[in-house]
């Protein structure tokens, strides 16, 4: 279960060392941060509509930001070792 909690915490730092630096990713989660404020605001006088704000343009703003800046930057090559699971799966 270490192995499992150290693999996910090198996983989530090399997501944002390498792709949480982009200026379109950074303006996009900007974006999704106000657009939650609203829907927090909204979801007292309107929780359907809250509930499409933050649906529809905050999760939509925030993911594509991660979309295009994957599909635009090639992610360079770690230097940690594959871990066991992913071992055992390229051996199949």
């Amino acid at each position: 279960m270490q192995n499992f909690w150290e693999e996910l915490r090198s996983q989530r730092w090399d997501d944002h060392r390498y792709y949480h630096h982009s200026r379109i990713n950074q303006s996009l989660h900007f974006l999704s941060a106000i657009s939650f404020l609203v829907a927090y605001v909204m979801m007292f006088k309107d929780p359907v509509v809250a509930a499409l704000i933050g649906w529809l343009v905050a999760m939509v703003s925030r993911q594509s930001g991660h979309f295009f800046t994957t599909r635009s930057t090639r992610r360079p090559t770690s230097t940690r070792k594959p871990s066991r699971w992913a071992t055992t799966c390229a051996a199949r």
